[in-house]
């Protein structure tokens, strides 16, 4: 187990406003998703929500430290994508 940390900034996907955080690098995607919604950052939906750092879509199950180099000092800007569901 690390005790890394990655300092982010979530643009939330409605009205931009931003979120700076101090997260665990182990923390997946999937566990900030539940941790955004449960803080009312965002709101639980069915399609639920994508993340986007440098144009690249993250899978739920990796972990920050998967996209992110863990020689980076800066903030790192995450995209909130609301993914949209197209019913046929």
């Amino acid at each position: 187990m690390t005790d890394e940390t990655i300092k982010v900034r979530f643009r939330h996907p409605l009205d931009g406003t931003a979120l700076e955080l101090v997260l665990p690098a182990s923390a997946t995607f999937g566990e900030v998703l539940k941790m955004l919604c449960r803080n009312g950052f965002i709101q639980e939906k069915p399609a639920g929500y994508g993340f986007i750092i440098d144009q690249h879509l993250c899978a739920l199950n990796k972990s920050l430290i998967s996209y992110v180099p863990p020689e980076t000092k800066d903030v790192v800007d995450i995209e909130i994508n609301g993914m949209l569901t197209i019913m046929t």
